[in-house]
């Protein structure tokens, strides 16, 4: 019976051999592992949007302040308001603000364009949209406009068209970066980029729900939404 005993005390020690023959060999050590978190975005206003005292009395009545996204164009608030640099820069049009369909309104009514700077991550790229008002009790809200974008030099920037309730695609729309202060050859009407922000220039539509008196004020909140 003795081999037996043998083999039973032999097996435990094999195992304990090799565990222990392993543990020698190990090896252990310790890593970092980290991120960076990206800054919160921001949403400033910088000019509150107005459609002044034009709108029409009747249910119906509608109020229109276009902004456009062409340099060129008479309804573009400008480069220098918008913050943008390209080679051949573009001041405010002659017809920024005016304000066409508004009833009685004489051909000379303007309103306000909205303008609001975001802040974020400097040449991030962000998803812009900027929301219509439905079922308003007073009036309801299509919003319109553009959005400044940044090319990371100089001379390169644009505003890219927005439809109010529709996000604009991802990566079109990014933050100004260091890069983009520098190089600009414009001249006076060109912008002057801020690292990190950008700016939106909104009009649109609004249309009156109900009827109303006249020396009303009639206010709706319309939502800009910005996400990375």
């Amino acid at each position: 019976m003795q081999p037996k005993k043998l083999k039973q005390f032999l097996l435990p020690l094999a195992v304990a051999t090799a565990m222990s023959s392993t543990s020698l060999m190990a090896a252990t050590a310790n890593y970092s592992v980290g991120f960076t978190t990206v800054p919160d975005i921001t949403i400033t206003q910088v000019q509150a949007m107005s459609f002044g005292s034009f709108l029409g009395l009747t249910n119906g009545a509608t109020c229109t302040m276009t902004v456009t996204d062409s340099g060129t164009a008479a309804t573009y608030p400008g480069d220098s308001v918008l913050r943008v640099a390209r080679a051949v820069p573009a001041g405010p049009g002659a017809d920024v603000a005016k304000l066409t369909s508004c009833g009685s309104a004489p051909a000379t009514a303007t309103g306000t364009v909205g303008i609001y700077e975001i802040q974020g991550i400097a040449g991030g790229s962000v998803v812009v949209t900027v929301g219509n008002v439905t079922g308003g009790t007073d009036f309801n809200y299509t919003a319109g406009g553009c959005v400044a974008t940044f090319d990371g030099a100089g001379d390169g920037d644009s505003c890219l068209a927005l439809t109010g309730g529709t996000p604009t695609g991802a990566g079109l729309v990014k933050l100004a970066s260091a890069a983009d202060t520098v190089g600009n050859t414009g001249g006076a009407n060109s912008g002057n980029p801020t690292p990190g922000a950008a700016r939106i220039a909104v009009g649109g539509t609004i249309t009156a729900t109900a009827t109303h008196t006249a020396g009303q004020t009639l206010t709706q909140s319309f939502a800009i939404t910005v996400t990375y």
